[in-house]
């Protein structure tokens, strides 16, 4: 008896070990070798044919009645893998052709645009430029005399010539206003000093009104003044005594031809400049012309 209890008591644990032996390899099976359960595709005409052939389960209570004695033919049902396998066959018997109507739309051409190449660099658009500003009322079309010698000692009256000159227009030289006088419905007349034009440089004319100078106002005409001549000579030595000027003589020397000259006081040099007087270190010259005065320094040979 107590033979036979262990063999059983073994038999159990042999069935118990090849049990759970198959329920490990249906885990693995279903883990690793079964394929996904594919989803049905909603919309496709195969499909949604294959879905409506299949047959739904039903209760006995839905069937109608039959004659006595027969029995009602229950369809079979169907699991879920089996309709999931049905509508993948049902779709790859699809042979609908492919709508191409999307391949086919038409493509953006190269060409860039008017913005330009995106691949480029940004190029900021130019900045507008200010409009003009509008022309002056008074417009003054000649000026006389239009240029002179720098450093000389007269006054100047510079005429200007314009249209729509208004009544009360006033002269200006370089900004200020200066002496003017009416001369006639088209000129002005204005007074210039002596050390407004006393270097080189160019000075701007105007006209404007004396009561609206901010509406009536005129172009600018230039007045140059030019650099004045020089006499172009050095003064090397002195001949004489000092305190007999009649008899006393300067030598100079030409730079231009290297060319000596022995001239005394009230004689001409170039032509053009009048020797005032020979000093002991010095000779007083002046521009016949311009009234322009120079004091040339003795510079003794070395």
């Amino acid at each position: 008896m107590a033979g036979k209890g262990k063999s059983s008591e073994k038999i159990k644990k042999i069935l118990a070990a090849a049990l759970g032996v198959m329920m490990v390899l249906v885990l693995v099976y279903q883990l690793f070798f079964s394929a996904p359960t594919p989803r049905p595709t909603l919309g496709t005409r195969n499909g949604n044919a294959a879905l409506s052939s299949m047959p739904t389960p039903s209760t006995p209570s839905s069937q109608p009645a039959t004659q006595a004695g027969q029995s009602t033919p229950q369809p079979r049902n169907i699991s879920a893998s089996g309709a999931q396998e049905a509508l993948l066959v049902a779709m790859l018997s699809d042979t609908t052709p492919l709508n191409s109507a999307v391949l086919s739309r038409p493509v953006g051409s190269s060409k860039p645009s008017e913005r330009g190449n995106i691949f480029a660099f940004y190029v900021a658009p130019p900045i507008p430029q200010p409009p003009p500003p509008p022309p002056p009322p008074i417009v003054l079309t000649g000026l006389s005399p239009q240029s002179a010698i720098a450093t000389a000692p007269q006054k100047i009256t510079l005429t200007v010539t314009g249209n729509m000159i208004p009544p009360d227009g006033k002269g200006y030289y370089n900004g200020a206003q200066k002496p003017t006088k009416r001369v006639g419905d088209t000129r002005l007349s204005i007074e210039i000093e002596p050390g407004e034009y006393g270097a080189p440089g160019s000075f701007n004319v105007e006209v404007k009104s004396a009561s609206d100078p901010q509406k009536l106002y005129s172009n600018s005409l230039q007045f140059v003044a030019q650099p004045p001549p020089e006499p172009g000579v050095v003064f090397r030595a002195r001949l004489g005594n000092v305190n007999l000027p009649q008899s006393c003589y300067a030598v100079f020397e030409v730079q231009s031809t290297k060319e000596i000259k022995r001239l005394k006081a009230g004689e001409m040099l170039q032509g053009v400049w009048r020797i005032d007087a020979v000093n002991a270190d010095s000779v007083d010259l002046t521009h016949t012309q311009y009234e322009i005065k120079r004091k040339i320094p003795l510079e003794k040979v070395r």
